[in-house]
Parts: structure tokens; C-alpha cells; sequence
């Protein structure tokens, strides 16, 4: 039977377990510290595109500020900060992402199943005050398409401070590259982690056919053995299970340590290139793209934009390894703000087009009576023409009007992609695994420009 998701087709030519851990093991201990189940099995499937695997792993440590989040030095509780992480998974609708963030643990917030149940909303003395300002921003945030407003921004900074908001902003954005992404792939869920997605989700409507993917057979055995857990662990007379919990927790901490001076330095040799400042990184960009680009404008946090500018590097920029010419990526990427009908990605679509187009057209030129056409010309290009064909019914006959219309299907709620039936036209037109990948990578990038744009932005 052939396949029907880029999972089933890309999962037989990955790299083994081994080879992903040793060539970015440090990276994955990091996420499973964040979301207490390894990203192994993802990691492998990414790792065939470095569109996909480098992105995602430059962009985890400083999105999530690692070890500052986990050490409980941003102005975010671990409360809200696994609002954050849920939320926006199920807001967009993907069970993998909702799953796996569930299962997040902090240090000293007691047992990961504990964090679990907490995450999910499914112990009835779980809420927190001011609950509601995290949900509404997450909500309006991942909302297709984006009604974040100023009012909602200001009640969220007002309470948690502008620090908090900013690291919102990078936790969103991350789990944006994660949530398309990861929808675009189609990846089913583990039977360990499934029980946990079962309870969380089963009480939610969501735009996916989540217990297809569940193991149902046993499922309901795991679920009385965490809810038995949960009980102990938050049982006040259960004094040796709560230390026990902290001192399992601290260790964990301290044990990540090696790992995150590794991925430091693997950071430095990746970002080399890239300013640390934002001023002088925000040239950088200009030099690079030939444009402004504006989707994380008020972002403030240096890092972060470090690691963003990276992203766009690796996926826009990057020549080799790659199936897709810079101008049809950029144009793949004006076809994701049309359908999520984001103003500020859409102008920078259209400027990222305009430019690669002109630098196209004066490399070719022979007289200045050519160059003076490069702006008309890409003005004149029909990219609404592209998005039509993508959103119509009618089977692609090319590779590049193939993945148009994915990433078009992938400007929406999660499930979009799998309903949609684009996935075999692609994979009759695509056939290598690294370009299938890279497609899924794209999409992971649109997604994290998306929510990063939304939140520096609001109206």
C-alpha cells in the first residue's frame, strides 16, 4: 500500500537511532529535559533535510532560553509556561505536539506525570489565578487568521511584565516551527505517550482524528496507573514522594549541564557568521535577503534573534542540499501568508520575492535599461496566480505546483494537510527523501514566522 503521510514514506531512509544521538545528542537531551519523552524518533526523520534538522535544533536552546526557563529565572511560572507549550498545541490541533509537551516536567515542580496532568488541565484544584490572560493570548495567537489585539497583549504584559511577554513570544514561536511541522510530517504518536495524549485530548473537539493514532487496547490500563500516580504524588502524606521527586529533578538538571555547553558551542560554529547584536544582525539580514524583513521586529531578546536570523539562513539561504531555488522557497513562503491572511508575512513575502527577482535580474542584466525593469518586474509576477492554482481542486502538474498546494493546505488548523489529500501528489512529483523533508522543513519555518510575527505585532 503506498504511503499516505511524508512519514510513512520518509521513515524507512532514516538514520539510525545512534547516528542521530551522536551527531546531535546534546540538543535532544535539552528537548527531553523540556518535554520528558525524547524526540529521537522526530529527530531522525528531520535529520534527513538540513532545512528541517539544523533550524530546529538552533532554534530550541535560545527559544526556550535553556537553562534560564528551566531554572525558573523567567518572570513565567511553570504553571504558565506549560500553558504556553499545551495550549498553543492544542489550539493548533496537533496531538503529537500536545502529547509530548504534556509531558513536560521543571525542575522542582515535582513528577513528570505530575507536570502531566497539570499541563492538561486534569486535576480540579490546577488552576491558577490570571489563567485566563494565558489562554487568551494563545488563543488569539494561534488563531487562523491571527486576532491577536493590543488589549490582550497589554493585560498579558501589565500582569506578567514585558520579559514575560517577551518570552512568550519565543516559546510560541518555537512551538509554531513545531506545530506545522510536525502536522506536515503526519507522525503518529508512541504507544508509551499515547495514554497521556488519550486523557488530554479525548475531551477536546479538535480538527484531527486523534484516537486513530491511540493505542486502545491497553490504553485504559496505562491511564489508571498514571491517575494512581498523580494521586501519590500529590498526596501531602506522601512526604518521600515529593523529595524523592525533587531530588530526581535536581539531578537531572545538573546532568544536563555537559549538554548544554556542547550545543553552546555547536551554536557558535553554526551562528559564526551571524551578528550578535540586534542592530548590527538586522543589517546582516538587509546584506543578506536584500530586504527588511519584519516579522519579529519588536522582539528584544538578542539571542533569540540570533537564532531566528539563523533559521532564515539555513532555510532560505543555503544553496546546496536543496530541491527548491531560493525565489520558489520565497514564493512557497508568500503562498503560507496568503492563506494564513497575515498582513505583515505577506509584505514579507512580497519584499523577499521583489528582491531575489531584481538580484536575479541584475546578475543577467547587459545594460542599465534591464536593471531599471527589475522592480516592475517583480511587482508584475502573478503570485496571487500561484496561490489560486494551490487552493483549487485540480491535480498539480509539476513538482513546485505539488508543494504549493501543501504548504497552502498547512496555512490552517492542524489536520488540514491529512484531509486535504495532497501528500501522494507530492510524492509522485517529489521522490528523494531530503526534498520531502525539506518541504516539512519549510512548513516548520513558515509556522515559527507566523506566531513570531503575530506576537510583535497585535491591532
Amino acid at each position: 500500500m503506498p504511503p499516505t503521510t511524508l512519514y510513512e514514506s520518509l521513515d524507512p531512509h532514516a538514520p539510525s537511532r545512534a547516528d542521530v544521538l551522536a551527531e546531535y545528542g546534546s540538543f535532544l537531551a535539552l528537548s527531553e529535559r523540556l518535554v520528558g519523552v525524547s524526540l529521537t524518533r522526530y529527530a531522525r526523520i528531520a535529520s534527513l533535510s538540513p532545512v528541517a534538522v539544523k533550524p530546529y535544533m538552533g532554534a530550541l536552546r535560545a527559544c526556550f532560553r535553556i537553562p534560564a526557563i528551566d531554572l525558573g529565572f523567567s518572570p513565567l511560572n511553570a504553571h504558565h509556561r506549560s500553558l504556553l507549550l499545551v495550549g498553543s498545541s492544542i489550539a493548533h490541533g496537533c496531538p503529537f505536539c500536545t502529547a509530548h509537551t504534556a509531558c513536560m516536567g521543571d525542575a522542582l515542580a515535582g513528577s513528570r506525570v505530575q507536570q502531566s496532568f497539570r499541563a492538561g488541565h486534569l486535576l480540579p484544584d490546577d488552576k491558577q489565578e490570571h489563567d485566563e490572560l494565558v489562554y487568551d493570548l494563545i488563543q488569539e495567537v494561534c488563531s487562523v487568521p491571527p486576532a491577536l489585539t493590543r488589549d490582550t497583549r497589554a493585560a498579558f504584559e501589565n500582569h506578567f511584565g514585558k520579559q514575560a511577554y517577551q518570552d512568550a513570544a519565543a516559546m510560541l514561536a518555537f512551538m509554531g516551527w513545531l506545530n506545522y511541522n510536525v502536522d506536515a510530517l503526519g507522525i503518529t504518536l508512541e504507544s508509551e505517550i499515547a495514554p497521556v495524549a488519550q486523557l488530554i485530548l479525548a475531551p477536546r473537539n479538535l480538527p484531527f482524528n486523534v484516537t486513530d493514532s491511540m493505542a486502545k487496547d491497553d490504553g485504559r490500563a496505562h491511564i489508571g496507573t498514571a491517575r494512581a500516580r498523580v494521586i501519590a504524588t500529590l498526596n501531602p502524606s506522601n512526604l518521600w514522594s515529593r523529595t524523592w521527586a525533587h531530588i530526581t529533578n535536581v539531578w537531572g538538571l545538573v546532568a544536563l549541564i555537559p549538554n548544554v555547553v556542547t550545543a553552546l558551542s555547536t551554536e557558535n560554529s553554526w551562528y559564526k557568521s551571524i551578528p550578535n547584536s540586534t542592530p548590527d544582525n538586522v543589517e546582516w539580514r538587509k546584506a543578506q535577503f536584500g530586504c527588511h524583513i519584519r516579522f519579529d521586529e519588536e522582539l528584544e531578546n538578542d539571542e533569540v534573534k540570533r537564532a531566528l536570523s539563523f533559521c532564515l539562513m539555513e532555510g532560505f539561504l543555503k544553496d546546496e542540499n536543496t530541491s527548491l531555488t531560493r525565489l520558489e522557497k520565497f514564493k512557497l513562503f508568500y503562498v503560507f501568508a496568503k492563506g494564513m491572511d497575515n498582513p505583515v508575512l505577506i509584505q514579507d513575502a512580497m519584499a523577499l520575492v521583489s528582491a531575489a527577482v531584481a538580484n536575479d535580474k541584475n546578475a543577467a542584466a547587459e545594460n542599465k535599461a534591464d536593471q531599471a525593469e527589475t522592480n516592475s518586474e517583480a511587482t508584475r509576477e502573478s503570485l496571487d496566480d500561484i496561490v489560486a492554482i494551490a487552493a483549487s481542486q485540480t491535480h498539480p502538474t509539476d513538482a513546485f505546483s505539488a508543494v504549493a498546494r501543501v504548504v497552502h493546505h498547512a496555512a490552517g488548523p492542524g489536520g488540514n494537510i491529512a484531509k486535504s489529500g495532497t501528500v501522494p501528489d507530492v510524492l509522485s512529483y517529489v521522490t528523494e527523501p531530503s526534498a520531502q523533508m525539506e518541504i516539512v522543513g519549510l512548513i516548520g519555518l513558515f509556522g515559527m514566522m507566523q506566531r513570531m510575527s503575530v506576537m510583535c505585532g497585535g491591532r
